[in-house]
């Protein structure tokens, strides 16, 4: 299938400071969860989900590029990852940026997913920092900041603390 639209929101979108209005994000976040339920169920962690990674067919759907970090599990293992290799940091999921060991890389992913809804609302990552020291200080902190503009839905709120929760275990 070819995506012709781009992918759905690049670094020079979001330098523009333009976020998206809250049922578009709806729409493309659907679509982005919907590709990574379907990776997750063939046993394939995506390991560097980023809106650059989302691209918009012809047709308005959303499909996922760029594997070269994904990660294989079995069942038995149920998608823990004891390896950590690329994926991009602004994007990753506290517990990788940490190196706290082994860590589940389908919770990851879902961390990712609230990293993308973050951006496409706010027209920014929830942590920002030029370098990676910066960034783990940052994330160190407990808990991301909601921008008090634009205004999101209480639903969008409540949706990206359970997406970004730092606690893997408490992560929807």
């Amino acid at each position: 299938e070819y995506y012709g639209g781009g992918s759905v929101f690049d670094r020079n979108q979001m330098n523009l400071r333009h976020p998206v209005p809250e049922d578009v994000a709806r729409w493309y976040i659907r679509d982005i969860a919907r590709g990574v339920m379907a990776l997750h169920a063939r046993g394939i962690i995506h390991g560097d989900l980023k809106l650059e990674n989302a691209l918009v067919s012809c047709k308005g759907s959303i499909g996922l590029i760029d594997l070269g970090s994904s990660k294989e599990y079995t069942d038995r293992s149920d998608g823990v990852i004891t390896s950590r290799r690329g994926g991009t940091p602004l994007f990753q999921a506290p517990e990788i940026l940490l190196e706290k060991g082994p860590y589940n890389g389908k919770a990851a992913d879902v961390y990712a997913l609230g990293t993308c809804l973050y951006t496409l609302l706010f027209s920014k990552t929830p942590y920002e920092a030029e370098c990676i020291s910066d960034l783990l200080c940052l994330v160190r902190q407990d808990g991301v900041t909601i921008p008090d503009h634009p205004q999101v839905s209480s639903k969008a709120l409540a949706l990206i603390r359970g997406l970004l929760d730092h606690d893997p275990q408490r992560r929807m």
